[in-house]
């Protein structure tokens, strides 16, 4: 029987539901609260011989050639492969360039250990015969694959176990760690990217087990709107998870306004777990942020005990909460509580915001990159943290790395039509600077390069932020007050000034 046809009848036996298995260092919470239960088990190459398995899934042939006695024996339902094996063909130094087998897997001498239990697929990297079902592509990994096999069977629900990127392998595969990574690939990150494929074409719902319901709270504000969209824009086209947003009430605008926090939507973060029913986990970002890489390492990061996690400080800089990890369900803080407690008195703005003392046990050791502050590495930076009101790209020509920010922008217009209706807004409303428009039209990143007229049409406007916290003063005043902040907070932001920054934090360290 062809692998399609076997897993279309597993699809309506399971209800859609499956979860696929790993070596990957959350292997090991896989039978956590019975979250299997009810799914369609798939494991990847050795994962059938540490766990019960519905199916085992392997795509080269040197495994079953050492295992499959073990493998038929292990009390699995079924074995899936491609009609065609792989096999190791090419060994350079550490490198092992695999490709398709001399012989199909009905020659192959496991094949009669499995009695029938054998069900194969055409790879496309081996001629295909049209009883085995459509062709699927060749992936970098297993589990894009088995997600399309699964997705075309009409799986819609897939958890996910072992499958955690990095390079990394759970304890239980000590063993075979000798195998790992000796393909072309450096990580298993760019298996994300083939799942997003996969979630695209077929509307796949994917979750991790140490993650079920993927959360995600915006701190913003009406006058952020944009932001916020570009932001949600960002994530999602980087990610193959489904995540659901939640929102929280406007309670800290009011204080902003008589000085008390940060921003107007500083206290929105301690609503978090509230707001998401205390349900799965959650992530929270500030508005003016871009994501460059999948939240799903984020969500299914080891949280080892931890209630809430933050990110590694920056240095020269004190740890922050601007983004984090929380467990919903363990987190047992009354938001409402906490901020009438601080506008009472009885706990400090910086006992609040800045050191999250309600949150036990918490860490932070989320990596940096995912609060990269006003700096942007390719490759590296997870997330881009446009710390500044004063030179937040939507706000000022004066930040540094407004192209990244306008390029997201153009993207995000033509892909998502409420980051285009959230722009009009803005501008209409004079939520953002008005040579942001001019920007758009004309696909300019870099606001340096705009015409010296179209900056004029930024000389006579405040943002929203300036007019909120001083709405009695002159506009003169604030004018000049806004542009030569913006000018200060710019040469603060330059390179040189940010490595002399370094070196005298090295220094402090030394001495």
């Amino acid at each position: 029987m062809s692998a399609i046809r076997y897993l279309q009848q597993r699809a309506a036996a399971f209800g859609g539901k499956a979860t696929i298995v790993g070596k990957g260092p959350s292997f090991a919470e896989m039978d956590r609260e019975g979250r299997h239960s009810g799914r369609l088990v798939v494991g990847l190459n050795e994962t059938s011989l540490h766990t019960r398995c519905d199916v085992a899934f392997l795509i080269d042939e040197d495994i079953l050639d050492k295992s499959g006695a073990a493998i038929a024996d292990s009390g699995i339902d079924a074995l899936i492969t491609p009609r065609v094996p792989h096999r190791p063909t090419k060994r350079i130094g550490g490198l092992t360039i695999y490709g398709p087998s001399d012989r199909p897997a009905e020659a192959a001498p496991w094949y009669p250990r499995f009695e029938g239990r054998w069900h194969g697929f055409n790879l496309g990297t081996a001629e295909a015969q049209q009883a085995f079902g459509p062709v699927i592509a060749p992936g970098n990994f297993s589990a894009p694959i088995v997600a399309t096999l699964l997705a075309q069977a009409g799986f819609t629900d897939i958890l996910l176990a072992g499958v955690d990127g990095g390079v990394a392998y759970a304890g239980a595969f000590a063993d075979v760690e000798y195998k790992k990574l000796r393909s072309v690939q450096s990580d298993f990150d760019t298996q994300f990217k083939e799942l997003r494929a996969v979630r695209d074409q077929y509307g796949v719902d994917f979750r991790s087990v140490r993650c079920s319901e993927p959360h995600i709270l915006i701190g913003t504000e009406a006058e952020q709107c944009l932001a916020t969209e570009v932001l949600k824009w960002s994530i999602e086209s980087n990610t193959f998870l489904t995540v659901r947003y939640c929102e929280a009430d406007s309670t800290s605008r009011v204080l902003f306004t008589q000085g008390a926090t940060g921003t107007p939507f500083s206290l929105q973060r301690l609503f978090l777990p509230e707001m998401a029913g205390h349900q799965g986990r959650g992530v929270y970002f500030d508005s003016d942020m871009l994501v460059f890489k999948d939240v799903y390492e984020l969500f299914n990061h080891d949280m080892r005990g931890d209630v809430l996690m933050g990110c590694e400080p920056t240095p020269g800089r004190r740890t922050q909460f601007s983004v984090f990890l929380v467990d919903n369900e363990r987190a047992s803080w009354d938001a409402r509580e906490l901020v009438a407690s601080y506008q009472a008195g009885r706990i400090s703005y910086d006992a609040l915001m800045k050191d999250f003392v309600f949150a036990q046990p918490r860490s932070s050791r989320l990596p940096q990159a995912w609060n990269a502050l006003e700096f942007f590495e390719p490759g590296v930076t997870a997330n881009i943290h446009f710390t500044d009101m004063g030179t937040q790209p939507w706000l000022s020509i004066y930040n540094p790395n407004a192209d990244l920010w306008c390029e997201a922008l153009f993207k995000a217009v033509d892909a998502r039509p409420a980051v285009a209706q959230a722009l009009q807004e803005s501008v209409d409303r004079g939520w953002v600077r008005p040579s942001l428009r001019w920007q758009v039209e004309q696909r300019r990143a870099d606001p340096w390069t705009m015409p010296a007229h179209v900056k004029a049409l930024d000389a006579a406007w405040l943002p929203p932020h300036a007019r909120l916290r001083f709405p009695d003063a002159a506009p003169r005043t604030q004018l000049l007050k806004w542009r030569m902040a913006s000018r200060l907070r710019r040469a603060m932001q330059s390179r040189s000034y940010v490595r002399l920054m370094r070196a005298g934090h090295a220094l402090r360290k030394v001495f």
